[in-house]
């Protein structure tokens, strides 16, 4: 990748797991910008790694805490959304189309407010590319590029300030390169390049409330029973998961930007897609040295990238970053990501 966005202290890409953040505190949200990474831990403390576009206090450090505590993180191309601990959305990095959110600003160097929430237990908020959405009182709303339609139906370059997308009431969201996917009534609603697949949403949704869906660039996959479903681009195997049976229940699963990831029944991790850099682990033919990518694995099947060996230890979350991967594993003195 050329830079640290792994928080390892070095440029490599990789492709297997290694220990980059340990602490005390759990983390419990990892996403990826386009050569960064933010990392949320429990007790609200976010840390920065790679090409951080913000002000950095220290050149040293592999992760660089941001003042302040928060609730929740999302990650563009170039910039950062959190939402604060005083439930004020804040913004900061580079958003020449208007995805910060900060009317005319287009450079921050540090998070600057952009939205006071009106229902704090219920918020979320959402970032991809040149777009930043934020879930509000059940309403979306959302800043950016409009070249697709992804905020309102009349096209525009860029709206610099978050406007409503959908009075709702919105429930669940994802966001990728272009669109949004929501569910508003209970229905699926998508906006943007993907608005084509907006009734097979709807079909498979309808009649199930159990379903859980993220997005990738360019596609939006389902889970619902246990089984994947796929919708969208899957030029580089993107799609393989929902021909592929698991023998176990997947306990936690996540999209990168053109890969996914599932851990099943808390002791084996998953991948599948594009993998250029690693992301989706080694296999029989890789001949990593030091775990350094050899390219030897970039349109992965579902490929087993780590499981938990110790009785004392689980994986609780995984996360996709930006052709990175997260795997997060407790045990009962510490948690760890690698």
């Amino acid at each position: 990748m050329g830079v640290d966005s792994l928080g390892l202290g070095h440029d490599n890409d990789m492709m297997e797991p290694q220990l980059s953040f340990e602490g005390p505190n759990k983390p419990i949200k990892i996403c990826g910008g386009g050569n960064f990474t933010a990392l949320l831990q429990e007790d609200g403390s976010l840390y920065l790694a790679g090409d951080v576009p913000l002000e950095r206090s220290s050149s040293d450090d592999n992760w660089i805490q941001v003042r302040g505590l928060f609730k929740d993180v999302s990650c563009g191309w170039s910039h950062v959304v959190a939402i604060t601990s005083e439930d004020i959305v804040v913004s900061g990095g580079v958003g020449e189309k208007g995805e910060l959110g900060q009317l005319d600003t287009r450079h921050s160097l540090s998070l600057q407010p952009i939205w006071t929430l009106q229902n704090p237990r219920e918020a979320q908020v959402f970032a991809c590319f040149y777009n930043t959405y934020v879930l509000d009182d059940g309403k979306l709303y959302g800043c950016g590029s409009n070249s697709k339609s992804q905020l309102k139906e009349s096209k525009s370059r860029a709206i610099c300030s978050l406007t409503i997308v959908s009075a709702g009431p919105v429930s669940h969201a994802c966001v990728g390169k272009n669109f949004v996917c929501f569910v508003e009534k209970g229905q699926a609603r998508v906006m943007g390049t993907m608005a084509q697949y907006e009734a097979e949403l709807r079909n498979i949704m309808s009649e199930n409330t159990n379903f859980e869906f993220n997005s990738m660039w360019t596609s939006i996959v389902v889970l619902l029973h246990q089984k994947f479903y796929f919708y969208g681009q899957a030029s580089q195997k993107q799609d393989v998961v929902a021909v592929h049976s698991f023998n176990e229940p997947a306990t936690a699963w996540s999209t990168g930007s053109e890969h996914g990831m599932v851990c099943i029944d808390k002791r084996e991790v998953y991948c599948w897609g594009w993998g250029e850099h690693g992301n989706c682990g080694s296999i029989a033919t890789s001949r990593a040295i030091n775990g350094v990518n050899d390219k030897s694995n970039v349109n992965s099947e579902v490929n087993s990238v780590y499981k938990v060996t110790a009785s004392d230890s689980i994986v609780y979350a995984c996360f996709g970053g930006c052709a990175t991967s997260w795997i997060c594993t407790a045990t009962s003195e510490s948690e760890t990501c690698k």
